[in-house]
């Protein structure tokens, strides 16, 4: 988890298009994410870290870390995602209704 987490969230600009096989920020992202909720085992990893993400005070961050929380939601199954529900509720009550 270590080895793939520190690279969250990623931040690419291509400098030029070398042609269709150009690597792009979205398929870096959605690699990254791919390796993150490899296994259900996981779960307890990444949206602890996901939700501490979130606390940064950047937008573009912020939504990065909302589009993974909606990633990996939606591929965990229920008997991961259960022990997570009450932080990651709260992590996102926050977001929803801070000042």
């Amino acid at each position: 988890f270590e080895v793939t987490s520190c690279y969250f969230p990623i931040s690419f600009r291509q400098r030029r298009q070398h042609g269709p096989g150009a690597v792009t920020e979205s398929q870096l992202n959605k690699a990254l994410l791919s390796c993150l909720v490899l296994d259900d085992a996981l779960a307890e990893l990444t949206l602890p870290f996901l939700l501490e993400k979130l606390a940064v005070d950047e937008p573009p961050v912020k939504l990065k870390c909302l589009r993974a929380i909606t990633w990996c939601c939606a591929r965990f199954g229920p008997a991961a995602l259960r022990p997570q529900l009450a932080p990651l509720w709260n992590g996102l009550r926050a977001e929803l209704f801070a000042g």
